[in-house]
């Protein structure tokens, strides 16, 4: 009986050689390229980030102020903050601090260390204060084989997967 990859080759019996050696055979070329292929999609597959919105068309179609909030556990990193701000503007949606506004905007980031600090998620959601209800989610997902990117960038590419999905057309 044979084990697969394993091979056997029978020698003359001569008395102090044994009638037949195993040995594990060599994979061949084909197979390594196979198996190098499959780990390299799989480790370049982990480095990938998410970036992701869920709302449903023209959600905001309306221009109404919002007050931006940051999650009490959260950093509430300003260049986080100034990059929502800015992108609700470039939007047509004032920004009003410390007032009851009819759109609420929560942030949330998360920060880990490695080498530096690193953004590890980041949730912007906005909800109607009158009825309670979510108008829009965008997140960020770094993944374990992570990056350094710029927080304005990220929040940037957040705004523009919202824009793709159409929540602020008419």
């Amino acid at each position: 009986m044979t084990t697969p990859g394993w091979r056997t080759i029978r020698l003359e019996n001569t008395g102090c050689i044994p009638a037949g050696i195993r040995y594990y055979a060599p994979m061949n070329s084909r197979s390594l390229l196979l198996i190098a292929t499959l780990l390299c999609s799989l480790a370049s597959s982990s480095c990938s980030n998410i970036i992701g919105a869920h709302a449903n068309k023209g959600a905001l179609a309306k221009r109404q102020p919002a007050t931006i909030v940051v999650h009490t556990d959260d950093s509430g990193d300003e260049e986080i903050l100034l990059a929502v701000k800015h992108g609700l503007l470039a939007r047509g949606f004032p920004v009003v601090h410390g007032k009851q506004a009819p759109l609420l905007v929560k942030v949330s980031d998360t920060w880990r260390w490695d080498w530096k600090m690193y953004l590890k998620e980041l949730d912007i959601i906005i909800i109607d204060t009158k009825t309670g209800t979510q108008k829009a989610h965008a997140y960020y997902r770094n993944s374990p084989w992570h990056k350094y990117p710029s927080r304005t960038f990220v929040v940037q590419q957040m705004f523009h997967q919202m824009d793709q999905q159409g929540v602020f057309k008419k």
